[in-house]
């Protein structure tokens, strides 16, 4: 037999269907695009995340039912579940509790979160926001120029403080502010944000310690809950199926056959013989007094819903009604645990905030980033260079006024400079940035892989 020369072989690259080769090709295109935009788009990418993780949480806890305990988050006792993470009690309660932990590992934890979500959280939105809000204020000061105040804090501070806050509330309000309204106002709501943060973080947070719920039982013993039965009825003439007179039957536990109740039904109603288990009785029925019926039984007719609503409970032979389980219940610590957790409702609300900063400091992003860079500028003023254009817009702007700053105090001059000078004119004085439109890299990048797409969808068919 012959070898196949490369003409006869079917797999040689010459005979392959060019299908496979093409759509190899725009894989591998949209690949090597793909692996371009992260890397240059990195921050696009770690803040979709970071929206995604926010919105996960939110949702998660939107759909999060609280635990069916006896022991509620402010420590009080409570027979019945019901309890709501929207309660304004539990406000400043901790209502997302885990663990069980000692003190000293509570307390470890405690200040870990206060210090790594908290302080450097701090730090993190702190430097992300006043970057925006430097940038920000490098396009506004083209067409509104700002106070001196103004311009040293947002371009020559690192982070907000009260009294930058204070400072660039006034100046915005009373002398000069950006060229839009609402950005001055998100600027000074994202600093009370960003300052107010630590504060969030703790109080949102916090330890408890772990309790459980206790009844005080007829002999004056402290009983776990856990022991008490829910009382299903009681039957009186026990002694006629040998059981004791006034038999409790706790429910889930029901010694007699389930159909019995549902076919004779309550209180000895029925003047006719009746079978219970192996006993054959003559009339009248079983005296059985209900205290908790399930809903699954209303459908028989010797069943009636008003059955349903006397509680009880037994437990060593002895009745307690739902007045004994209210006033003898208490929660009690449970040894030397604690756990670690949250406010539910200041949780949700934080994790809203973050989200409104995070759409807010965008958006103000984008608002600066639609103009290009200042002209024959390597970047926006900020740090010494910043400094520079300050010093001479001061000087300017005081021998222009007559105002000699080496004869008067700092305190002094900054009357003079607020009085006169309405807080001062500071501007880049840079040459106007030419118009340009609105990128639109993220439309071509798509309509340049909807046509590998397209082109890959017809060679497959």
């Amino acid at each position: 037999m012959l070898p196949l020369t490369p003409l006869d072989d079917p797999f040689t690259v010459e005979n392959r269907s060019p299908h496979g080769v093409n759509n190899r090709r725009y894989v591998k295109e949209a690949w090597q695009d793909a692996r371009a935009d992260v890397s240059t788009r990195w921050p696009l990418f770690f803040l979709i995340l970071w929206f995604a993780g926010l919105f996960t949480i939110l949702k998660i806890l939107a759909f999060l039912s609280p635990p069916s305990a006896a022991c509620r988050p402010d420590g009080t006792f409570s027979a019945f579940a019901g309890y709501s993470f929207w309660d304004s009690s539990g406000f400043f309660q901790i209502t997302l509790a885990f663990g069980n932990l000692s003190f000293t590992e509570v307390k470890v934890i405690d200040i870990t979160w206060d210090v790594v979500v908290g302080r450097i959280g701090q730090g993190i939105l702190a430097f992300f926001s006043w970057r925006m809000f430097a940038d920000y204020a490098t396009v506004s000061m083209e067409t509104e120029p700002m106070t001196y105040k103004a311009f040293t804090t947002l371009f020559m501070e690192s982070g907000p403080s009260l009294t930058s806050t204070y400072q660039l509330l006034r100046d915005f309000v009373v002398y000069r502010r950006l060229r839009s309204k609402a950005s001055t106002a998100w600027v000074i709501l994202s600093m009370l944000f960003v300052l107010v943060w630590p504060t969030f973080v703790a109080a949102m947070s916090g330890y408890t310690p772990k309790s459980g719920p206790y009844i005080q039982d007829f002999s004056e013993s402290l009983v776990p809950y856990n022991e008490f039965r829910l009382l299903s009825y009681i039957i009186h003439d026990g002694e006629r199926i040998n059981l004791t007179s006034d038999y409790p039957i706790p429910y889930g536990r029901q010694p007699t056959d389930p159909d019995d109740v549902q076919k004779y039904g309550f209180s000895g109603q029925l003047n006719d013989s009746s079978q219970w288990q192996n006993h054959s009785l003559p009339s009248t029925s079983l005296n059985v007094e209900p205290f908790f019926v399930p809903e699954v039984m209303f459908e028989y007719p010797n069943v009636i819903p008003k059955h349903n609503y006397k509680p009880a409970w037994t437990y060593a032979h002895h009745t307690y009604t739902l007045k004994d389980i209210i006033e003898r219940g208490a929660c009690k610590t449970i040894g030397e645990s604690f756990q670690w957790g949250f406010s539910y409702i200041q949780l949700f609300t934080i994790l809203l905030l973050l989200i409104i900063w995070t759409s807010g400091t965008c958006l103000l992003r984008y608002q600066t980033h639609k103009f290009p860079p200042l002209q024959d500028q390597p970047e926006r003023p900020r740090g010494l260079r910043a400094l520079v254009l300050l010093a001479e817009a001061v000087k300017s702007g005081l021998e222009a006024n007559g105002i000699d700053p080496h004869t008067l105090t700092d305190r002094q001059l900054n009357r003079l400079i607020y009085k006169n000078l309405k807080g001062g004119s500071a501007s880049f004085g840079f040459p106007p940035r030419k118009k340009r439109a609105y990128n639109r890299r993220f439309l071509q990048w798509a309509t340049k892989n909807l046509g590998w797409l397209v082109i890959a969808a017809g060679n497959n068919d």
